[in-house]
């Protein structure tokens, strides 16, 4: 689906650039590698837990931290809110509608 970033940096700022550096440096590179590992199994393991539930597709299998969904038998922006109301900071997107996490 179609992304929007309010700025030119996009989903890219500064502040998060300093932040994977001093990650970087803080855990070292095999750290850092571990670490995203774990990262990329946990998003795993979320696309593969929404693509059993009934009404939910994956719009992509997820190459790292990114997990993209939809549906074509309910408007997916409910579950956006509903979600969003629990505490989950999620990426809408649009055509096809859907969302990020």
């Amino acid at each position: 689906g179609i992304y929007g970033s309010p700025t030119v940096a996009g989903s890219r700022s500064g502040y998060l650039i300093a932040c994977c550096w001093a990650t970087l440096m803080y855990y070292g590179i095999e750290g850092y590698v571990k670490e995203t590992r774990k990262i990329i199994q946990v998003a795993r393991d979320i696309a593969d837990g929404w693509s059993k539930i009934d009404g939910i597709y994956l719009l992509h299998q997820p190459d790292v931290s990114v997990v993209a969904i939809s549906s074509n038998t309910f408007n997916i922006y409910y579950l956006f809110d509903g979600l969003h109301a629990k505490g989950w900071h999620l990426i809408g997107l649009q055509n096809p509608p859907g969302y990020l996490r």
